[in-house]
């Protein structure tokens, strides 16, 4: 199992915690600790750096600053992005242009890591799921539940 699919398992865990049932819960438990562990490494690949985190807050800031505002005075966003004014624009972009090639080193670096990070989820993953036994899955269960968690039902 490569670690891109351990990632896509972590959210299917977080999916199944409306099933009920002790022994489902308590192997849900124990893999969302195993794939937090296995993941771990990938994690610390896209940490940010104290520098980046300043470019991302003066990023930010001209947002803000370029951004429509509604009528409650906060920014409009739309599909998680900033709404910049289209007569404000071509401003903006050349701030945010003079801003990066301020921080390149630092967006290099991020890139980089990004990369780094791709690379990490096509390896094999350390992962290994804590199984359950199918006579011990809830009888409750719904087939996209049951979907959800085939990966840890020991079959045998």
């Amino acid at each position: 199992m490569k670690n891109k699919e351990v990632v896509a398992l972590s959210h299917t865990f977080m999916q199944v915690g409306s099933v009920s049932g002790k022994k489902l819960a308590y192997v849900v438990s124990k893999n969302i600790a195993r794939v937090k562990s296995a993941l771990t490494p990938g994690n610390e690949i896209l940490k940010e750096t104290p520098e980046y985190l300043e470019y991302e807050k003066k990023r930010t800031d001209l947002c803000m600053e370029y951004c429509e505002k509604g009528e409650d005075g906060q920014p409009r966003i739309e599909n998680q992005n900033y709404v910049i004014a289209t007569e404000k624009m071509t401003e903006f972009n050349g701030k945010v242009e003079e801003l990066k090639k301020e921080h390149e080193a630092v967006l290099d670096v991020m890139d980089e890591k990004r990369k780094k990070y791709q690379e990490f989820l096509e390896e094999e993953s350390t992962f290994e799921p804590y199984k359950i036994k199918m006579e011990d899955v809830p009888e409750n269960i719904t087939p996209n539940q049951l979907q959800w968690i085939m990966g840890i039902i020991d079959e045998e």
